[in-house]
This record gives C-alpha cells, structure tokens and sequence, in this order.
C-alpha cells in the first residue's frame, strides 16, 4: 500500500470540515496518531507500529532515529527523532501508523 501523504494526522479527513476545525464527535483513533506537521527540525517521541514484523521495522530505521523501548509483543517501537525524519518513515511500507507517545496505567480490578 503506497501512501500519498507523509502527514499521519490528516485535519481535512472530517467530512465537511474546514481543516484545523474542531469535530462534534472526535474520533478516539485520532487522538493517538502524531501529528507531523509543523518545523521539521522539531524532535519527537513517537511509537511506531509495524506493518510486517518487529525485525523489518528495525531493519528499516535509519541511525538518526534514537530507540528507547522495543514493544516485541505488539511489534513496535518507542523512538525519539525529528519530525523530517518521521515524515520519511511515515512512506515506508513497513510502517503501520505513528503515534504519540501518551501516559498509561496497570489496570486494577475493582472489588466487589
């Protein structure tokens, strides 16, 4: 599958809204894809999502992108790296989606 941009976070794809405009009901997928837009030379911290294994994904990163996690059980990675960098990556087959890097919690069941 060829992509045609190297935005990940497209702001037109809502129907009928003006890019930037903010949605009635936001889609909850949107919120964890990162957005590379903006000054190229800005640096990230991304996860990347493999599209056809951990191995390929790693074979497929370049020395500027810094790896601070590999997520062998998901087939991804946490990189830090500059925006430019991102924007090639984003073409690569073996990517699935990037996203931003955001907080997570242990879930602990409530007793009843």
């Amino acid at each position: 599958m060829k992509r045609s941009s190297p935005a990940i976070k497209p702001q037109s794809d809502r129907a009928g809204a003006a890019p930037g405009a903010a949605a009635a009901s936001p889609d909850p997928a949107s919120e964890v894809l990162l957005d590379l837009g903006g000054d190229p030379t800005r640096e990230v911290e991304a996860i990347l999502v493999s599209a056809a294994g951990l191995d390929g994904l790693l074979a497929a990163l370049p020395a500027e992108v810094e790896v601070s996690h590999t997520y062998r059980l998901i087939g991804s990675v946490a990189v830090r790296a500059k925006v430019a960098a991102l924007r090639k990556l984003a073409r690569l087959p073996v990517i699935a989606r990037i996203e931003s890097v955001r907080p997570v919690a242990a879930y602990k069941p409530v007793a009843h």
